[in-house]
């Protein structure tokens, strides 16, 4: 489930301190940081009543892009810890990613990447092609 929090900072674009536009309509909103987040998605439900519909179907991607570039060579760069190398974290890593956007590991198709054996471990544990 989306909070309102997050519904708010994606329909609504920030102006000024304290004013807000609408993403969907471009109507400027004022808007207290005290105050929270239950008007702005009022606002939506009231103005836009077609908003759930017209993003019902919708298709969403994530892009989980780590690489740094040591000797002009392309590494895959630590998530966390510099020394932890395994595939567990970077499961974990992108795991926290899909939760953030409220998606299950079973939305995730495939991983792209060099054939490394952390790679592969990755996919293999995901049940994942590479």
């Amino acid at each position: 489930m989306v909070s309102n929090k997050q519904r708010s900072e994606y329909f609504f674009a920030p102006e000024a301190p304290g004013l807000l536009k609408c993403r969907y309509c471009g109507k400027l909103r004022k808007q207290a940081v005290r105050n929270g987040f239950p008007n702005l998605v009022s606002y939506l439900t009231d103005k836009h009543p077609q908003l759930e519909e017209d993003y019902k179907d919708s298709t969403y991607y994530v892009g989980i892009y780590a690489i740094y570039v040591i000797a002009d060579t392309p590494l895959l760069a630590p998530l966390f810890e510099e020394n932890a190398f395994g595939a567990d974290l970077r499961i974990a890593f992108i795991m926290e990613t899909l939760a953030v956007s409220g998606k299950q590991p079973g939305c995730v198709r495939f991983i792209i990447g060099d054939n490394c054996i952390t790679i592969q471990a990755i996919a293999t544990r995901m049940g994942l092609p590479l």
